[in-house]
């Protein structure tokens, strides 16, 4: 039995949910009442008696029970309705007067004379409507025309002016409403302009203008509503609302569709031998729900039945399990070839989005999860998922092809037909108020919707004209048709008085187009599947909307006119296409299919593979275990997937940005001709004739979109007024196109808003300057093309799964060999002999046998070397006077010499202590190092150690120390630095006694020869001989001081006590005019361990050396203490400008100075001291002058 069963129990609570929940359910024709069902519910909950799991299914009766309640609500009272229009009125009284007073507005209209952007104030009302639906404010000059605008693009208040005082009020019509507020803009107490604010809704909803519905119920505007109810707000005069409760909304049945989702989610995750009832339950209800489709719903009952069918499958026995999966099968091919409402291409469209293709490759892999023989996840390896996947695509392919001639045969029977009314017309009976007081241009579209006409495949136009004959609203355009049309109805209004409807029609060839919704733009006609021509008997065409359509040879028009009809191929644009042709009169009407070429067909098939290969890797997932990826054939794979697949979907991404840009680039191209196109044919039509809807028409016939003309904001002119009331074309100019306009500049302006291509730009007609839009449904990808994203991704994808087939195909075949070299591996570790094993076809892993082998031989006779070697090396150790020690990797001593031991003895853990200090400071390049250190603070002792890593025989990686007591080693070269200090010194002796015995025997040649300046001779000689002598006495006291550092008496010292009480002896420099400065830090400790005397004196010679570089102007020497981390910096800083670069290497070597009265021997006695304290001394120019920075190791805080 597979894992994949449920192991068995009561099924009662199920089989009980179930039925309670589809007697919640209603079904077509009946219902139970609600109390009959909630008493229906908890009987059969008292008889189901769940446990544990058992309630799950329960919590899906729970939901469908809310939606048998929900929708029984009242009208709420008239009070809290007004309260909430109320409030509703106040926030839009608060936006309008925050916009009339926002002062960048104010800005616009105070004439400042500054420069402002035009599109400053769009993004102004856009930010104070704050994206709210159906919101829109708008902006008007002192001249009463509008400037800017933001929200929702909507057209302005009927018949409201844009500029006054403050006004609200509502505007009716017979697809909406609008409830607006008038708010003036003033400065200074002038009416500079005024702000309105609008908001758009339908007549019907759950929440208007702040109104809310009970739950399931919708709210009604207008005098037709039901139960209607009065509204007045308090908080303006003169605005009424009439409002009632109208029908239940689509909340009830999404909370029932929520119920069955549930059911099918619980059933396939803890009862999959239920699971397939459960979703045909579900499907049936969706079905059977009003106003069900192929839409979001219907993909997930799809899905979900896929998936419980793989599931039950796999809690089947094989024959039911076979039987099931072939069933399931059966039903696709049925839902995708016969039922109209899921006949959708079982090929996926584009590979990130695929649409219904995406959803029956996902279904079936599902289903084919649960198939007998795939049930061993063990078993079902990649090159296996691969045939399942492929083969669930070439069963999309087939279908594909056998549902082309379907779909054309089924298009060219498509009519439908409408029933229209034979008595008298009400117009008030569409409209929420009397026809007087509501916009009548939507009118036409109402009636329209109401009595059907778009689903009508008639072309057909319903005009609503007055008593003048002047159109006052329409529906549709027959345009196309020329005078090719007919009146067919006529009805006589009695209200508005005179008024009156007209229905006309396409007549023959054109009424035969069954691809001619005449109430969707033109260009609405080239995103059809199937395209239709209408060809007379000798195969010329003589009527269709798409002029890429080609005449059918007169031979095959004639064989087929003469033959009531057939099959053809007819050419579209240079291809050809399946054609159904059919002989309606004296006309042959052909139904062409139009879709993609073979090679495309051929990619969407690998697309549908991919997502088949996706759902069958959701099905069944892979037992992934984390040894997998270090293995040979895991790591290959990882490899060939990274290979292929990275460098492909990052030249995918680089690719596809750069075809966006170029098709950006091309709508410019495209919408710039167009313009200036348009521009031309408008000058040229537009002498002697009126600026109205036919000059709109005729330029609208050359760019095979709509055409919009602007005067400001206002409409002038409009290929399709119907498509304008309704809302399908712009009701406002672009706010880009407007700033030319308005600011008298003749640029241009082409977007796009999704598949919508917008051109506008200025244009001069009949001496008025308007402003000329363009508007084409121009998609840049259909359905039937692919992008270039699918193109490269796919092969990307493709490459990478057969690239992994490979891999795991040849990894199935080194898996047999690979397990016997491991086995011989095993063996020659634990010293087992070796078995005999199959010789491997592959030669490379037959040498690798051989060298086993030879290697076994090899390892017994090394085994008896290393013992040998072993013991050398521990005689060796053990006579060896430095300290050698092992560590294992986490640090525990595993070997020590004799002499480690001594040392251990002697220092105890201070040993281990240093050696792990000085390996952590290895290099990041894994270098570790050899330091000379101080092991123990105060004591003049110096150890040499050196670390290196060293493999362990466990095949661990451990350390080893070596470890040297260099004490008498550091001492013997401190005396030979201080002998070869001596040498300095004598040189130094030398320097001033020679001008001394000079001056001497100057002054003793002048007493003989009685010269007579002998006195003020004297006086140079003696002055020069002092300075010489003060030249010994501070070469004299430097050499002593060096020396005496060998009498060292180290302690804990606080820096900054120690900087303050040193540059306190100093402040006789400052009457020099340098003064002396010390940066300390607050509370922090700043402790080193060192000889408070030397320490001072070497601070000592640094403020000395800053001064002496200072000389006689005035300066600073600023004394930094900072504890930074395990380590106390001390740096001096002067203002004397610094040294040359090539002087800072040598600053602080013995006999160097940077003036001609130094001795250079202070700053070798700083370097000393600090090397004593184990810091480190450097010197840097600064932004002032020379900084000498001290670091010296933190010691503990000061007691």
């Amino acid at each position: 039995m597979s894992s994949e069963r449920v192991a068995a129990g009561p099924g009662r609570s199920w089989w009980l949910a179930l039925a309670a929940l589809a007697l919640l359910t209603p079904w077509a024709g009946w219902q139970l009442p609600v109390w009959a069902g909630a008493a229906t519910t908890v009987l059969l909950l008292v008889l189901a008696r769940p446990r544990g799991r058992g309630w799950l299914p329960f919590l899906a009766v729970g939901i469908g029970l809310a939606a048998a309640v929900v929708g029984g609500g009242r009208l709420p009272a008239p009070e809290r309705l007004t309260a909430q229009l109320d409030d509703h009125v106040r926030e839009l009284l608060r936006t309008a007067e925050r916009s009339a007073t926002d002062p960048e507005l104010l800005r616009l209209f105070a004439a400042s004379g500054e420069a402002l952007d035009p599109l400053r104030p769009f993004a102004i009302l856009d930010r104070k409507v704050g994206g709210r639906p159906g919101r829109t404010a708008y902006l008007a000059d002192d001249r009463g025309l509008l400037v800017a605008w933001g929200g929702e693009e909507r057209s302005y208040p009927h018949g409201v002016r844009p500029l006054g005082e403050r006004r609200p009020g509502v505007v009716w019509s017979a697809r909406g409403a609008v409830l607006y507020v008038r708010e003036p803009v003033l400065v200074d107490g002038r009416l500079v302009g005024a702000v309105t604010v609008a908001d758009w809704t339908p007549l019907e909803g759950a929440a208007v203008w702040g109104m809310r519905a009970p739950l399931g119920r919708r709210l009604v505007l207008g005098q037709h509503a039901h139960d209607q109810q009065l509204l007045r707000p308090s908080s303006v005069a003169g605005v009424e609302v009439p409002v009632g409760l109208g029908v239940a909304d689509s909340r009830r049945e999404v909370v029932r569709t929520l119920a069955w989702i549930v059911m099918a989610l619980v059933a396939i995750g803890w009862r999959p031998q239920l699971a397939w009832l459960a979703v045909v339950a579900a499907a049936a209800a969706y079905l059977d729900a009003p106003g069900s489709q192929a839409g979001l719903g219907a993909a997930f009952v799809v899905l979900a039945a896929g998936l419980a069918v793989g599931r039950s499958a796999r809690a089947m026995p094989r024959a039911g399990a076979r039987l099931l999966v072939a069933g399931f099968a059966v039903a696709t091919v049925a839902c995708v070839l016969g039922v109209s409402e899921f006949s959708r291409s079982p090929l996926p469209s584009h590979l990130l989005q695929p649409g219904w293709g995406g959803v029956w490759m996902l279904a079936l892999a599902f289903a084919v999860s649960g198939w007998p023989d795939l049930v061993d996840r063990g078993s079902l390896r990649l090159e296996l998922r691969l045939a399942v996947a492929g083969g669930i695509a070439l069963l999309g392919l087939a279908l594909e092809a056998a549902r082309v001639p379907l779909e054309v045969s089924r298009a060219a029977r498509d009519g439908g037909s409408v029933v229209l009314p034979r008595g008298e017309v009400d117009l008030a009976a569409v409209l929420p108020a009397a026809p007087a007081a509501c916009r009548l241009d939507d009118a036409a579209p109402a009636l329209a919707e109401r009595w059907g006409l778009p689903r009508w495949r008639t072309a057909s136009q319903l005009r609503l004209v007055d008593a003048s004959a002047v159109e006052l609203s329409g529906w549709g355009d027959l345009s196309p048709a020329g005078d090719s049309v007919r009146r067919i109805r006529r009805w006589q209004l009695p209200d508005p008085p005179g008024a009156r409807l007209e229905l006309w029609s396409a007549t023959e060839p054109w009424s035969m187009l069954n691809d001619w919704d005449s109430g969707q733009p033109l260009g609405a006609a080239r995103l059809q599947p199937v395209w239709f021509a209408a060809l007379t008997r000798s195969g010329t065409v003589a009527a269709t909307l798409h002029p890429e359509i080609t005449d059918l040879d007169a031979e095959t028009a004639g064989r087929l006119y003469h033959a009531g009809g057939g099959w053809a191929w007819m050419r579209v644009g240079g291809d050809g296409a399946l054609s159904r042709l059919e002989r309606r009169g004296e006309w042959l009407v052909a139904a062409i299919g139009r879709y993609p070429s073979p090679v495309v067909w051929v990619l969407r098939t690998a697309i549908g593979g991919l997502w088949a290969l996706a759902g069958l890797l959701v099905a069944l997932p892979p037992a992934l275990r984390r040894e997998q990826a270090s293995t040979f054939g895991g790591r290959l794979r990882l490899l060939v997937a990274g290979g292929v697949v990275m460098p492909l979907a990052v030249l995918t991404v680089f690719l596809h940005l750069r075809l966006q840009g170029e098709a950006e680039r091309f709508d410019q191209l495209v919408g710039l001709d167009a313009l200036a196109a348009a521009r031309y044919t408008a000058n040229q039509l537009s002498g002697g004739f009126a600026v109205d809807d036919e000059i709109a028409r005729w330029v609208s016939t050359g760019w095979r979109g709509e055409v919009l003309l602007f005067e400001g904001s206002d409409v002038v002119a409009v290929s399709r007024p119907d498509l304008l009331a309704t809302g399908a074309l712009p009701q406002l100019p672009p706010a880009a196109g407007l700033r030319s306009y308005l600011i008298g500049r003749d640029d241009a302006v082409v977007v796009r808003s999704g598949d919508t291509l917008v051109a506008a730009g200025p244009v001069e007609l009949e001496g008025r300057r308007l402003l000329l839009e363009l508007v084409r449904l121009d998609p840049r990808l259909a359905d039937s093309a692919l992008a270039a994203v699918d193109w490269l991704l796919t092969g990307a994808l493709l490459a990478a799964v057969l690239a992994l087939a490979l891999t795991s195909r040849i990894e199935q075949r080194l898996s047999v060999s690979l397990r016997d070299l491991v086995l011989l591996a095993r063996r020659l570790l634990h010293g087992e002999p070796l078995p005999e094993v199959r010789r491997p076809v592959e030669t490379d892993l037959a040498e690798v046998l051989d060298a086993v082998r030879s290697m076994n031989e090899e390892v017994q006779r090394r085994e008896t070397s290393l013992r040998s070697q072993e013991e050398l090396l521990r005689i060796t150790l053990s006579t060896l006077a430095p300290a050698v020690l092992v560590l294992e990797p986490g640090g525990e001593l595993r070997f020590a010499n004799p002499s480690a031991e001594a040392l251990r003895a002697e220092h105890g853990r201070r040993l281990l202590e240093v050696v792990h200090a000085v390996a952590g400071r290895g290099s990041p390049d894994g270098a570790l190092p050899a330091e000379t250190v101080q092991p123990v603070p105060g004591q003049d002792t110096t150890w040499r150690v050196g670390v290196a890593g060293v493999p362990l025989p466990d095949g661990s990686r451990g350390l080893v120390a070596v470890v040297d007591d260099v004490t008498d080693v550091v001492r013997m070269d401190r005396l030979r630095q201080l002998n070869q200090l001596a040498r300095i010194v004598a040189h130094e002796v030398k320097n001033p006694l020679t001008p001394i015995r000079l001056w001497v025997q100057e002054l003793e040649a002048a007493r003989r020869a009685g010269h007579p300046n002998f006195e003020e001779l004297a006086g140079d000689a003696c002055r020069e001989i002092a300075l010489q002598v003060d030249r010994l006495q501070d070469t004299a006291n430097s050499f002593s001081n060096l020396v005496a550092l060998e009498r060292w008496q180290s302690e804990v010292i606080d820096l900054g006590a120690l900087v303050s009480d040193t540059l306190g002896e100093l402040t006789i420099y400052q009457r020099r005019g340098i003064e002396l400065v010390a940066d300390l830090p607050e509370g922090d400790d700043c402790g080193v361990r060192a000889d408070r005397q030397w320490l001072q004196r070497a601070l000592g010679n640094l403020v000395k050396n800053s001064v002496d570089a200072i000389g006689d102007a005035r300066g600073e020497v600023r004394v930094r203490v900072r504890r930074a981390g395990d380590a106390v910096t001390l740096e001096v800083e002067d203002t004397a400008g610094g040294l040359p670069d090539r002087q800072l290497q040598d600053l602080f070597s013995p006999h160097f100075s940077t003036t001609t009265a130094g001795s250079g021997l202070g700053l070798a006695l700083v370097h000393q001291v600090v090397t004593r304290c184990h810091g480190r001394v450097t010197a840097a120019n600064g932004g002032r002058g020379l900084v000498v920075r001290l670091e010296l190791p933190a010691a503990d805080p000061v007691l």
